[in-house]
């Protein structure tokens, strides 16, 4: 029972830490391409996702830590298989008629599982915290920094503009 609750409190904490890193990004719908936005936000979600679970689990199992590079690396993954499916689904002109915050946060709940996964499964021995609160800090910087640039590229395409 304890491992379920466990299983949960990661699941949920990497949850609100991709919404929270993502509604800002998937509020640049209003004035950039649905495509870029929400492709953007999935990345966002999926860094978040990891720091979120990671973090979690690292106060979950004191014996152990999250090895966060491995678990950004399947959260990425899954991040980019969810906007290749949701690419297909737009390309094939499919049209189902769901609200996108809805969208969003079923992407996310799926992103949180395999965080939650990731965390539970990808664990290495227990060192000081430092190397994990800067590699955090890194991630939160590339991924700020890849969205402005993203923004900027998106821009001389002329996909940016109400």
């Amino acid at each position: 029972m304890k491992e379920v609750l466990s299983w949960l409190a990661i699941f949920f904490a990497g949850m609100i830490a991709g919404l929270m890193g993502s509604l800002p990004v998937f509020a640049t719908g209003l004035f950039v391409h649905e495509l870029v936005a929400n492709t953007l936000g999935l990345g966002m979600a999926a860094a978040c996702v990891t720091l979120g679970s990671g973090w979690a689990g690292n106060a979950m199992y004191r014996a152990t830590r999250t090895r966060l590079v491995a678990v950004l690396g399947v959260c990425e993954a899954l991040g980019a298989f969810l906007a290749a499916i949701y690419l297909v689904l737009l390309a094939a002109a499919v049209h189902v008629e769901i609200v996108p915050f809805a969208a969003l946060v079923a992407m996310v709940a799926v992103l949180a599982a395999g965080g939650c996964l990731g965390t539970l499964f990808l664990r290495g021995p227990r060192r000081k915290p430092g190397r994990d609160i800067v590699l955090s800090v890194a991630m939160l910087l590339v991924s700020a920094v890849s969205v402005i640039l993203v923004l900027y590229i998106a821009s001389l395409f002329g996909l940016v503009g109400a």
